[in-house]
């Protein structure tokens, strides 16, 4: 029989304290701080389905409960932050759900989130040059997916005037 693997020193780094091995990753996100809902933009550098390494100008104190939205693969996780040094921090995650029409009621808000990171990379695409329909096209944003946002939008006034703005920039091509 093998005798089990020596539990890792208290000050090693967070990596080896891990129970899955984290798949390299370099992703756009935006991390929502789940009391104020404040978001900032972030990269995914590594992630498991346990947790993830984030770059972002954020600090929090251990524990703060986050969320972490994948932009690309619309996936969100609800997370507590482990640790923190400089533009770096480790999260754990307790849930995750894609967003969607199983999205629970209390994340609704993420949609929102969703859409307002989507149009920043379309006016910045649409900035560089880019055609609007093609900047629509790369940040995976259609009409359909307007009209499924307006949805939830449930009277949030925010969320509807960034509805507005991207379907008067999908319309401006047409004109």
């Amino acid at each position: 029989m093998s005798e089990p693997a020596p539990a890792p020193a208290p000050d090693s780094e967070p990596h080896e304290r891990r129970r899955l091995v984290r798949k390299s990753a370099f992703l756009r996100a935006v991390i929502v701080e789940a009391k104020t809902q404040n978001a900032r933009n972030c990269l995914i550098l590594d992630i498991n389905a346990e947790g993830a390494q984030v770059s972002a100008l954020m600090r929090y104190p251990k524990g703060t409960e986050l969320y972490l939205l994948d932009i690309g693969h619309q996936i969100a996780y609800a997370a507590k932050l482990l640790w923190s040094k400089a533009d770096r921090s480790g999260l754990s995650f307790t849930e995750s759900h894609r967003i969607g029409m199983g999205l629970p009621l209390h994340w609704t808000f993420l949609w929102k989130v969703l859409l307002e990171a989507k149009l920043r990379d379309i006016e910045s695409n649409i900035g560089n040059g880019i055609s609007a329909a093609s900047a629509f096209m790369s940040a995976g944003l259609s009409a359909m997916d307007l009209d499924a946002m307006a949805q939830r939008a449930a009277g949030d006034a925010g969320f509807e005037q960034a509805l507005h703005r991207a379907r008067q920039l999908l319309q401006s091509d047409s004109q």
